[in-house]
């Protein structure tokens, strides 16, 4: 039994020893990320694209999963230290303020992170909107016209010095951050450089802010957040019910892993971004290889390979394809299931044998409970970022909706992704369905000092739209005021 014993201790040693490791050059790990995808993206510009064959856009796929399924490690190593290191600061709040909030505490220790990739189209956002306020004849044009032809106009080779001038300014944002749109994980998707119009369209919604930049906004969040990290510290320095060594241990503790925590955000988000460029480089190979392929009439639609798999797809490019010319009937019979498997409303949490599939009451929307909704007016989830804000509800489906926001609205929408990004600045307050602690909309809200509340079930169905809504983003509650 000792002997066992020794055996179990000695592999635990061996386990965290070399988890250890692998976190220990965890900055190097990123960095080398960063610079394979951005090899691939500079071979993949989709300038390059159109000089390519079949078996170069094949090759490209090839290269995209080499990333993609064997040198993902660095990438997944900054997402679980965030993880880690967030448990790890929860805990320790915990322990030390058992009495506290504790959806508020951890959260203030983690608002205004500097140094966020994510927050940086934001920025650059912001100072394109100046750029417009500053010009008679773009004001003119961006509060006359419709998106799309505000593109044509900036672009057209008539354009006057202002309107050319924003258009490279434009075109450079699209260059730096125009892969980022919602759904930026989706390959269906098209981004904001495939449609600059729906960008401009966020961009007008810039135009009615007053006031705090983003810049400013994120430096007091960051002011903030020193002072009640100082508070914090202080209150555990000062708890006489810990021995004198004690307290110099927990401060230290709390301390480092509040540091380790913000850090190790700040790379896993650097890691998310180079993701979403990969994905935008991989959606313009496929279809440049779906024109090819459309062109050989094996595909009806350019964006028909979207229904193939990796492993048809290079099959069918590298002429080795055993039904190619059966390939329209099998992306016709997928259409049709992918437009059925869309529609189906599963419950939150179900459970199946091995084998089994979902019925079809699932794929109708019949299957499943209703959460007890008998006190309609009030709506409780997970505090992400703390304050309290009451305001008008704006309920958004999707991001390209975002022209129905008015500057200080509280955002109801069911998940958000990085491409929500840009209209966090635009909003006080924040309620979403879905995601967590770490989710992408939990950290904006955090960095520009956002009252949020993540994990409230059908708040999108819930909440009508235009009420006033009080959002306490400390107890992870809202409240609906007819």
């Amino acid at each position: 039994l000792d002997r066992s014993r020794a055996i179990q201790f000695l592999e635990i040693l061996h386990i965290v020893a070399k988890t250890g490791w692998q976190f220990l050059f965890l900055g190097r790990r990123v960095i080398r990320f960063e610079a394979r995808v951005d090899r691939f993206a500079a071979d993949t510009a989709p300038a390059n694209l159109e000089s390519m064959g079949v078996i170069e856009l094949r090759n490209q796929i090839r290269a995209f999963l080499d990333i993609r399924l064997h040198r993902w490690t660095d990438a997944g190593l900054a997402d679980a230290a965030s993880m880690i290191c967030y448990g790890i600061l929860n805990s320790l709040l915990r322990n030390t303020f058992p009495e506290e909030d504790q959806g508020a505490l951890p959260n203030n220790l983690l608002k205004g992170v500097t140094g966020l990739v994510s927050s940086e189209p934001v920025f650059d956002l912001w100072k394109l909107s100046r750029m417009i306020l500053r010009e008679k004849e773009l004001r003119q044009l961006f509060t006359s016209q419709p998106g799309d032809a505000i593109v044509k106009a900036i672009r057209a080779p008539n354009a006057g010095m202002a309107l050319s001038e924003f258009s490279r300014a434009f075109d450079e944002y699209l260059e730096k951050w125009g892969f980022r749109c919602s759904g930026e994980l989706m390959l269906t998707v098209p981004s904001f450089q495939e449609n600059p119009g729906a960008l401009v369209d966020i961009l007008k919604t810039y135009l009615d802010v007053e006031g705090e930049s983003p810049v400013e906004v994120l430096n007091r969040q960051k002011a903030t957040r020193e002072e009640q990290t100082r508070d914090v510290l202080t209150q555990i320095g000062g708890n006489r019910s810990y021995g004198l060594l004690q307290r110099q241990g927990r401060t230290s503790l709390v301390q480092r892993f509040s540091h380790w925590t913000q850090g190790a955000i700040s790379l896993r988000e650097r890691a998310r971004i180079k993701q979403a460029l990969l994905n935008s480089r991989l959606r313009r190979i496929a279809l440049r290889l779906g024109e090819c392929l459309t062109e050989n009439q094996l595909l009806e639609h350019t964006d028909d390979i979207f229904y193939l798999t990796c492993q048809e797809i290079d099959e069918l490019a590298s002429s080795r394809a055993m039904f190619a010319h059966g390939t329209r009937d099998l992306i016709t019979l997928r259409r049709r299931e992918h437009a059925r498997l869309g529609a189906m409303e599963p419950p939150d949490s179900f459970l199946m044998e091995e084998g089994a599939y979902l019925n079809e009451d699932v794929y109708t929307g019949k299957a499943g409970s209703t959460p007890d909704e008998s006190n309609q007016g009030l709506l409780e989830g997970i505090p992400a970022c703390g304050g309290k804000i009451q305001g008008r509800a704006t309920v958004l489906r999707d991001v390209s909706e975002a022209d129905q926001l008015n500057a200080g609205d509280i955002l109801i929408t069911t998940q958000t992704d990085p491409g929500w990004g840009h209209i966090f600045f635009l909003i006080k307050g924040l309620i979403i369905e879905r995601g967590g602690m770490l989710s992408h909309g939990a950290i904006l809200a955090r960095e520009f000092g956002i009252p949020a509340i993540v994990g409230v079930r059908n708040a999108t169905g819930r909440i009508p739209q235009h009420a006033t809504v009080f959002l306490d983003g400390d107890r992870g509650r809202a409240h609906v005021l007819e």
